[in-house]
């Protein structure tokens, strides 16, 4: 069975509140997520609420939910959105703390800013990805979120792997351009 029909058969089972689902998804997919969030937030316990918070909201949101990549991508995703707002709320209650004890300089003011812009930068590729036509994004995911190669993507789609390779140069293509626009203004 292939990945998009798996997709679609579980999306399609949550949507129909279906709790087996909700659970294939949570003990597939916990410990993927699990890594990859506390290679960008090395705290256990803070990960663990942000995965159950990200579970939460698609238990929740269940019935709206529309999954057009794959469901691993979509999750990293999402878990990607909750590390940047955490540590967004973490810096304003670091600026309020310091305001408030009449202290206006962060020890960590570097390092915090660091973090910022590389979460902005984040956030930018990730509307540039958003914004590319279907092939390339789809080559594009599938290289850089499930770490497929190119052999493995044009199996995958059915197409060629200079195929595959065209669409990966047309996406870094428009990615690079689209970040140039944004940091030039």
């Amino acid at each position: 069975m292939n990945i998009k029909k798996i997709n679609d058969d579980v999306v399609s089972r949550l949507k129909n509140d279906d709790r087996e689902a909700f659970k294939y998804l949570y003990d597939e997919y916990w410990f993927l997520l699990f890594n990859q969030a506390y290679k960008r937030l090395p705290n256990e316990e803070i990960v663990k609420g942000l995965i159950q918070d990200l579970f939460a909201d698609i238990w929740q949101n269940r019935s709206k939910l529309v999954i057009q990549t794959s469901i691993v991508a979509y999750l990293k995703q999402a878990l990607k959105y909750k590390i940047f707002n955490y540590i967004k709320a973490q810096i304003v209650r670091e600026k309020y703390i310091a305001k408030i004890a009449g202290n206006n300089h962060l020890p960590n003011s570097n390092q915090t800013e660091q973090q910022i812009n590389y979460l902005e930068l984040q956030k930018a590729i990730s509307h540039c990805i958003a914004s590319l036509p279907l092939q390339p994004q789809r080559v594009y995911l599938l290289k850089h979120e499930q770490d497929m190669s190119y052999l493995e993507i044009a199996d995958h789609l059915q197409i060629s792997v200079s195929t595959v390779e065209k669409h990966m140069i047309k996406a870094l293509k428009i990615i690079r351009q689209q970040i140039k626009g944004i940091y030039r203004e």
